[in-house]
């Protein structure tokens, strides 16, 4: 019994914790090999120059906000959602807000008051706010009028290592079709975005109110184009332009699909009749040093089908 009991003092206690194995040191002597430490050594050594090449690779960023189709159901007011996304925005870190067209209804140029009310704690928080406009917005020469007394029909921003293009979808379009004009066309391919600097080409976002590549559920429902045409030579015009990604609303959902490798995202779920999902609103980081950015896509609450099966021509 008692050599037993000695036998069970002189072993090792052995904790394992991760990948590392802790010996309490047995009172006997020992010897200790460093090339079975080497291994383990080396393993952390790796972890740590990982973790650190990743806070590199992001490094400083920032932080903006996209919501599309933020439209009152008809002559009512706003719905609940759209105000609790415009409360978030107000109170998040997003530091500029772009809205993808469809502002208003269109019912009434008086809706503009309405639309003002909405976005004031949004402005009041220092935060700008930057619109493409809509089909509903240009639904007359009075909402039109609306429209361009709060926003330019295109322009370009400049964020650090960012340019932001905003795209006027309504230049010449109809209840279906749409075209940017040829005006518009020309004055892209001039690339206003370009300030001949030297240092390195910053990301390029595109905001059009309808989009130039469909959703999979759209063109599912339409597969003959009737009520939302696709826009191919558009789309390929803004990836030879050196677009990262197209940002577009008017289909009351969300979608991301590539093509050529850039994202085409559509956002219309900020207050308007749902296709399908939930309302919601995007926020994307931008790493500028990196040339990279993420999306994450937030929504405020449960959405429903209303569109079975057959979508009106006016969104």
């Amino acid at each position: 019994m008692k050599n037993e009991k000695l036998t069970k003092r002189r072993c090792p206690l052995i904790f394992h914790f991760s990948f590392f194995t802790f010996h309490f040191p047995d009172p006997r002597p020992q010897t200790l090999d460093p090339l079975n430490l080497l291994p383990k050594i080396l393993l952390v050594c790796t972890l740590i120059l990982l973790l650190a090449c990743s806070a590199c690779s992001r490094g400083p960023h920032y932080v903006f906000a996209v919501v599309g189709d933020l439209q009152q159901p008809g002559a009512r007011p706003y719905r609940a959602a759209t105000y609790e996304i415009a409360r978030r925005l107000a109170a998040g870190d997003a530091r500029l807000v772009v809205i993808v067209g469809d502002l208003i209804d269109g019912a009434s140029p008086a809706q503009w008051d309405e639309f003002d009310r909405l976005v004031k704690p949004i402005r009041d928080a220092g935060k700008e706010i930057y619109a493409v406009i809509g089909n509903h917005d240009n639904a007359s020469p009075e909402t039109a009028a609306g429209f361009e007394a709060r926003f330019p029909r295109r322009q370009v921003i400049h964020q650090p290592g960012l340019a932001l293009v905003m795209l006027d979808s309504e230049a010449q379009s109809g209840d279906r079709d749409w075209s940017l004009g040829d005006e518009q066309t020309a004055w892209l391919r001039t690339k206003p975005w370009s300030t001949g600097a030297t240092e390195a080409h910053p990301l390029l976002f595109f905001f059009v109110h309808r989009p130039p590549h469909r959703s999979k559920f759209f063109a599912e429902l339409d597969p003959q184009q009737r009520f939302l045409p696709e826009k191919a030579d558009l789309a390929r015009l803004l990836v030879d332009s050196g677009a990262d990604a197209v940002f577009s609303g008017h289909e009351h959902l969300y979608s991301r699909r590539k093509f050529d490798d850039v994202d085409f995202i559509i956002s219309g779920g900020g207050g308007g009749d749902l296709l399908k999902g939930a309302y919601h609103y995007l926020l994307i980081t931008v790493y500028p040093e990196a040339r990279k950015w993420k999306l994450k896509k937030v929504n405020v609450e449960a959405g429903q089908t209303v569109y079975a099966q057959r979508p009106s021509g006016r969104e």
